[in-house]
């Protein structure tokens, strides 16, 4: 026997001269011989008890006292006990896989093999060894095959996170060494730490003592490294096969969820904040739709617009018909605020048969010329406005103002009575000739004061559209009007009810002539027309014309008329963001572009047709099958397919881009899964030893023995 044999049979037997005994086990292990009829078995090993059944009855009565059915705790011993082997067959068989290859390379020492040391060593090795073998047997034979998954299965829960650190070291060693940076050098690193845990994980498979210990050893190590290296490659070749066919398949069997995929992988980190804008996008006008890139507003989904308008056939007269529809809800929501011509007379005629006849009895009188009043006639505004009320109410025939009048002492004379008095002198009697007058204030008619304030009313338009007045001097002008109109108020309680009747009938009033302004302005004679034939509303211009007609609006206008308005041209402001990228139509993040070679292949890029190699190898393979025509028939048509699923795609991108809400779903599973811990699947859930461990329990099954009698090779 030479060296090598000794070395893996590990079956040197001891000398005749040894001091012990040598055990029956350890005979046979080292010699050969037949192994003996019984063996002690460790006490991890689950043995069956019998136990009584659980039944209906009693398991009901164990519950209702507290505690549970005899056989259910029995069910649970007997799976705690085959855990308990499963775990301690695991350990067990690798120590002794340790003492095993410490004997036999301590017996490749000069001077050891046969000494009493190398005795000792193969002896522990080999009983420790038989004693694990025949406890792995007997729970063979007795386990009930529940037992024996548990047995496999449970060595799987526990944290072998080493193992991994011994591949990941042998992988960084072979990865460091020279040359080994490339794809190549990345691919042996990755099988070398693979294959190391795999050797690691198949010490813990069981012995057979009917084979040779050494050749079990090598050929567990040698299947757990091999499988280890090929398996991991195994999967990732099939996990690419299927990703390719998958990626053939999806867009003709799923043709919505590969372009709604693709899109909401093209906004990539924005998924979540784009299906936000979508959901809370908002209603600026019934019956005005937005497309996809107007709710959402990411350069990526505004240049796909772009680019589907010229690259899909249709699509741009759907953008055309959804735009004439949008143009039209906005069109019925600006007259319905403006309302018609006759509808805003009447309205006019309404309001001054409230406040004329106030009006007439506020103008009828006549109002002295307080201090108050000829403290604002010397503002320069009062001036200019109380020469053109006068000049109005002259040129009616009304008295305008009247001057005021002095206070007159009255006026005596004496007049001779005829008498003397006492001295001789003649008697006179003071007669009056002319009574006392106490005069009058100035006054002015209400007349007057009425054109006073429409002056003032003027004055203030006028100041804002003089651009060369500055704001000080406007302020000072519409302050004047202020304070006139707070003394008028104050003097005459009519005017005041003639005022606040005015001023509570003019928002409605107000709303129908901004409308109609607006509605004058876009869709007069001269203005453009959309395809439907409808008064084209623009951004720019209903700005424009929106601002002007609110202006020197003093009662201001309806509050639900405002708001219509003004969401008019949020809703046109939205609109113009299909138009904000000025790129060429074909310059867009997202495209159509096949999925993998596998499709490619298939349907050609941008789905134009069948790549050459698949049409290539199927007119190959249709000629060789003995049709020939049918391999022309390939090479001539087989572009319809892609074509065909192109189309199919293009209808999805064009309803989605259409219709926001249908990409939600998409964009919903994308910032999903942005938010998960990177690489969090189910392997790195349970731990990053999850492979190893499975790994090492499919070799424990795999090389579990079977519970025969020896063959007598006992090597």
């Amino acid at each position: 026997m030479s060296a090598v044999d000794d070395w893996l049979g590990a079956s040197a037997t001891a000398p005749a001269t040894a001091s012990a005994p040598v055990d029956p086990v350890d005979a046979w292990l080292g010699a050969g011989s037949p192994a003996p009829a019984a063996v002690a078995v460790p006490a991890h090993v689950a043995t069956p008890v019998a136990r009584p059944a659980a039944t209906s009855d009693n398991l009901a009565a164990d519950l209702a006292a507290g505690g549970a059915a005899p056989g259910t705790l029995g069910d649970l011993g007997d799976i705690a006990s085959a855990a308990a082997h499963g775990v301690g067959s695991m350990f067990s068989n690798a120590a002794n896989f340790a003492e095993r290859n410490v004997a036999r390379g301590a017996n490749l020492v000069p001077g050891v093999q046969g000494s009493a040391v190398g005795n000792w060593l193969t002896d522990t090795a080999n009983r420790d060894t038989a004693a694990q073998a025949a406890a792995d047997q007997q729970f063979e034979r007795t386990a009930t095959p529940g037992q024996q998954v548990v047995a496999v299965v449970a060595p799987m829960a526990l944290p072998l996170g080493g193992v991994m650190r011994a591949g990941n070291a042998v992988r960084a060693g072979v990865g460091a060494l020279p040359g080994m940076g490339g794809a190549l050098g990345r691919m042996l690193a990755a099988g070398a730490g693979n294959a190391t845990n795999g050797a690691i994980m198949a010490t813990g498979a069981p012995i057979d003592p009917m084979q040779s210990t050494g050749l079990q050893d090598f050929k567990h190590v040698g299947v757990g490294a091999g499988l280890g290296a090929l398996l991991p490659a195994g999967a990732a070749i099939a996990t690419r096969t299927a990703s390719g066919v998958q990626n053939a398949l999806q867009p003709v069997l799923s043709p919505r969820s590969y372009v709604g995929n693709g899109l909401a992988g093209a906004v990539g980190n924005q998924a979540a904040d784009v299906a936000s804008s979508i959901r809370n996008a908002p209603t600026y006008v019934d019956g005005s739709t937005p497309t996809l890139a107007q709710v959402a507003g990411t350069p990526t989904l505004v240049a796909t617009e772009k680019a589907a308008r010229t690259g899909i056939p249709g699509f741009a007269q759907s953008l055309a018909e959804r735009e004439a529809q949008n143009n039209q809800a906005r069109w019925d929501a600006l007259t319905g605020v403006a309302q018609t011509p006759a509808t805003l007379e009447a309205a006019l005629r309404a309001r001054n048969a409230a406040v004329e006849p106030i009006y007439d009895q506020a103008r009828a009188g006549m109002y002295e010329v307080a201090p108050e009043l000829e403290s604002l006639m010397e503002r320069p505004a009062m001036q200019q406005a109380l020469a053109r009320g006068v000049a109005i109410a002259q040129n009616e025939g009304n008295r305008g103002i009247i001057p005021g009048t002095e206070a007159a002492a009255a006026q005596y004379t004496n007049v001779p009575t005829g008498g003397v008095g006492f001295n001789g002198a003649p008697l006179f009697q003071q007669l009056m000739t002319r009574a006392a007058t106490p005069g009058a204030p100035p006054q002015i008619s209400g007349d007057v004061l009425h054109y006073m304030k429409l002056g003032l009313d003027d004055l203030e338009a006028s100041a804002q559209e003089n651009t060369r007045l500055g704001p000080t001097e406007r302020a000072a002008i519409g302050q004047a009007r202020r304070d006139y109109l707070n003394w008028l108020d104050e003097v005459s309680p009519s005017y005041r009810q003639a005022r606040e009747t005015y001023a509570s009938l003019s928002p409605a009033i107000n709303s129908m002539q901004a409308g109609q302004s607006i509605v004058n302005n876009v869709g007069g004679l001269g203005r453009s027309l959309n395809t439907s034939g409808a008064p084209l509303i623009s951004a720019p211009t209903y700005a424009n014309q929106l601002g002007l007609a609110l202006r020197n609006q003093e009662f201001g206008i309806e509050p639900a008329a405002q708001q219509t308005l003004e969401n008019i041209g949020h809703d046109l402001q939205r609109s113009t963001i299909s138009n904000s990228m000025r790129a060429p139509g074909s310059d867009t993040a997202y495209n159509l572009a096949a999925n993998g070679w596998l499709a490619n292949q298939l349907y050609g890029p941008n789905f134009g047709g069948m790549g050459s190699a698949a049409k290539s190898a199927a007119a190959l393979g249709a000629t060789l099958a003995g049709h020939p025509m049918v391999g022309l028939g390939i090479l001539g048509g087989a572009n319809r397919v892609g074509q065909m699923v192109g189309n199919r795609l293009n209808q999805q991108l064009a309803d989605l881009l259409l219709n926001p809400s249908g990409l939600l779903p998409y964009l919903d599973g994308r910032a999903q899964a942005a938010t998960l811990v990177p690489n969090q699947s189910i392997s790195s859930l349970i731990g990053d030893d999850a492979y190893p461990r499975a790994l090492g329990a499919g070799l424990r099954f795999f090389f579990q023995p079977s519970a025969g009698q020896p063959n007598g090779d006992g090597r």
